[in-house]
């Protein structure tokens, strides 16, 4: 019973140890940015923070109750390490975040679009029939000259 009592002590440890960590972890960006311009200003990535900070929570307490309960942990290992990882991948600031200019080969741009919707406008304007008061004009026009 001793060794029972031991491995759920270390496990109860471990996971108030994880916990203290995510929590002091969210607090200290949650005190470094204000959420309201940080969902206007900042990229994709940097709104996920929180997101990855309560997935890595989540899965320390999936962690801590499967090893409570003698489940085969090394299933879990790998997607904790994949979590961590994306969290410290987050964490770091990124030097060249901005996107390229370069335009992708295939990929129209919304300018180009719409040039191109103005153009075949314009053009279908240009093909169509003159307008009934132009057209009687030029018949007027055509009908004098022939009299002359």
């Amino acid at each position: 019973m001793g060794d029972t009592e031991s491995e759920i002590e270390a496990t109860l440890q471990q996971f108030e140890t994880d916990i203290e960590n995510t929590k002091g972890a969210l607090l200290t960006f949650l005190e470094s940015k204000n959420i309201d311009s940080l969902a206007e200003k900042e990229s994709g990535e940097k709104k996920a923070v929180p997101y990855v900070l309560s997935a890595y929570a989540l899965s320390s307490l999936l962690f801590a109750y499967l090893r409570s309960e003698g489940e085969d942990i090394n299933k879990v290992v790998p997607l904790l390490g994949q979590v961590k990882a994306t969290l410290d991948n987050l964490s770091q600031p990124q030097k060249n975040s901005k996107k390229s200019s370069k335009p992708v080969e295939g990929k129209v741009s919304k300018e180009e679009r719409k040039a191109k919707k103005s153009n075949q406008t314009a053009k279908h304007t240009i093909f169509d029939k003159e307008p009934e008061s132009k057209a009687s004009a030029n018949k007027v026009k055509k009908s004098k000259k022939n009299k002359a």
